[in-house]
């Protein structure tokens, strides 16, 4: 084995001063100030134009000085004390190699997680629920407090079983008024008994300890009342529709003849059981019973109040979307008479309906002032296209509101906005399959191939659950949770994406 040694040999005085610049202290001229007087920390001998004593803590390399571009190389190049390890920003790969702080499911398992601030500290937290179903954790731990590796099982955190039903936790949001998200947990109905909705308030020190039974532990929740039975929650979605600034909750509840849209609203001062009759509704037609899902969508028509996105099947010619304003929501009212039709096209053959995947608010990509709405359709030759929709309540032909499309395979299937990574002022958006699709190329308008975007990815099979900033530094940290994996959580930490040079991926 032969092995090649680079180094600044010391055999004499005068070799010292030729590592690693040379003398020129007979000229006059240099960074070896031995013979001038000049202190060496008051030059910038790298030609970066900062001195040692201005922070430069590498003057022999000119890519290192506060506030130079940090990239994943294990450099740190802008002297934060916080070099970004070799190889860890986003290249196509596996997020478990490339994982800055791996939680082991150790005997938790957690299926998924959610993000939100409900401690009360300033960051977000992670709150997460089991595989099994029986278990809803908080974490609280400041993320650079934790070791690189730890479990699940092992964090001290507070947690609460339910007795009957398997729960789903929704994003967790505001709906108490006290400045911190709370935690919603919505369930299916299960054999003979019916779902509900949870809210944990915020604040994790009011969080149950070993609840039997999620009633004993919730601040308030919702179930049966008076024949208004929980179909299934897994079609709930939170946003503020009622516009008082509070989240509220859109879930799906049946009776004997309709299928229910039931929004459970923010209120500060709710506690104890409620039921779901006593609570504003729009019934749906009996034929979209089975295939409705409902998302709840930003401000697309400016009046303030979160606007409703409902997905209403396969009809026999064409897809179609149906939106409504919040402001339109009404008690008793029928979904048809509330909501304008959107009208995506003739489904793809042998691939299904250019229905959507999920739709979340958060971007404004034509910066018209109006949130867009982010659809994802299928294209007759089997392809993917995230379509970003101008400002506005949708209705009609498709086309007449597309501003901006990336077509590709299933790939370009929009997962959610993401927030501004690039700080261009449009948020970005995340794929399905783990790609991040950059906002500046899109912000013009028109159709893209995805093949052309330079993004960060990781291995789709790694489920992306968010990109959030979870330690305060302004850097958004990579959640994934891999449920194929045992419910391994892989947190990516913070940096800085050099757009401007993908070959830093």
């Amino acid at each position: 084995m032969v092995i090649l040694l680079l180094a600044c040999t010391a055999s004499s005085p005068s070799a010292t001063d030729t590592c690693p610049l040379p003398d020129t202290a007979d000229s006059g001229t240099g960074a070896d100030t031995a013979d001038t007087g000049i202190d060496p920390a008051e030059v910038a001998a790298d030609g970066d134009g900062v001195t040692p004593n201005e922070g430069d803590c590498d003057d022999t390399h000119p890519n290192v000085y506060p506030g130079a571009p940090d990239y994943c190389d294990g450099l740190d190049a802008d002297c934060d004390g916080e070099p970004i390890p070799d190889g860890s920003c986003f290249a196509v790969g596996d997020a478990s190699v490339q994982w800055s702080w791996w939680i082991r499911s150790g005997d938790f398992e957690p299926l998924y997680c959610v993000v939100g601030e409900v401690s009360g500290d300033g960051t977000n937290d992670i709150v997460a629920q089991a595989k099994t179903g029986s278990l809803v954790l908080v974490e609280t731990t400041p993320l650079r407090e934790r070791a690189p590796v730890s479990d699940w099982g092992e964090t001290g955190w507070s947690s609460g079983y339910p007795a009957w039903v398997l729960p789903n936790l929704a994003p967790p949001a505001e709906m108490t008024g006290d400045g911190v998200d709370d935690v919603i947990v919505t369930t299916d109905s299960q054999l003979d008994s019916t779902g509900g909705v949870f809210l944990f308030p915020g604040r994790t020190t009011d969080f149950p300890t070993d609840a039997p039974r999620f009633d004993e532990g919730a601040q308030a929740w919702w179930l049966d009342g008076d024949g208004l039975e929980m179909d299934s929650a897994r079609d709930g979605s939170v946003g503020d529709v009622t516009g008082d600034g509070l989240a509220d909750v859109l879930v799906r509840t049946v009776d004997r003849t309709h299928d229910h849209l039931t929004l459970v609203p923010g209120d500060p001062e709710v506690t104890g059981e409620h039921g779901f009759a006593e609570l504003p509704s729009i019934w749906t037609d009996e034929d979209d019973t089975d295939a409705i899902s409902l998302s709840v969508v930003g401000d697309l028509d400016g009046d303030g109040c979160a606007d409703l996105r409902f997905d209403t099947g396969t009809p026999d010619v064409d897809s179609y979307l149906l939106f409504m304003s919040g402001a339109d929501w009404v008690d008793g009212g029928h979904l048809r008479d509330e909501a304008v039709t959107l009208t995506v096209g003739e489904p793809a053959d042998g691939e299904g309906v250019n229905g959507p995947w999920q739709d979340r608010a958060g971007g404004d990509l034509d910066q018209d002032g109006l949130d867009d709405a982010l659809v994802s359709r299928t294209e007759d030759s089997g392809g993917r296209c995230a379509t970003i929709l101008s400002g506005g309540l949708p209705s009609g032909d498709l086309g007449a509101w597309t501003f901006a499309s990336v077509c590709g395979d299933a790939d370009a299937s929009p997962e959610s906005w993401t927030g501004d990574l690039d700080e261009d002022g449009v948020s970005e958006i995340a794929s399905i399959t783990g790609f991040l699709i950059p906002s500046a190329p899109l912000a013009a308008g028109g159709t893209f191939d995805i093949a052309d975007l330079r993004t960060p990815r990781v291995d789709p099979k790694q489920g992306l659950r968010d990109i959030t900033d979870l330690d305060g530094d302004g850097r958004p940290e990579w959640i994934f949770t891999d449920s194929y994996d045992h419910g391994e959580t892989y947190i990516l930490a913070g940096f800085d994406i050099p757009w401007e040079d993908d070959t830093k991926w």
